[in-house]
């Protein structure tokens, strides 16, 4: 099977996904300062709104990864607390078993 080339933005890892969608919408800045002093007024206001377009979707993903990574921040302290409780177990058992002991 022959390598894939060209990848759909959609393959891409959301980080780089973030990062292209933002140099999209600097080319397309600049493209549309380009027209608006060649004087192509409605090719800028098309290259403005392509821009503002990236740019928010560019948001959309930022916010998602910064969910994702505060979700698995949370997750990994929740686990790190269970490691803790695990860790103090065999010590809390032998202390039990001493008092019931000396009880006896």
């Amino acid at each position: 099977m022959p390598e894939k080339i060209f990848y759909d933005e959609k393959d891409l890892d959301p980080t780089l996904r973030e990062f292209w969608l933002d140099g999209l919408a600097q080319q397309a800045r600049r493209d549309a300062y380009t027209a608006e002093a060649s004087g192509n007024h409605k090719k800028a206001r098309e290259l403005l709104k392509n821009a503002e377009k990236y740019e928010a979707e560019a948001e959309i993903i930022h916010e998602e990864i910064a969910q994702s990574w505060k979700a698995s921040r949370n997750a990994k302290e929740f686990s790190n607390f269970q490691l803790i409780i695990l860790a103090l177990s065999p010590a809390l058992f032998v202390i039990l078993f001493y008092f019931a002991y000396k009880l006896d």
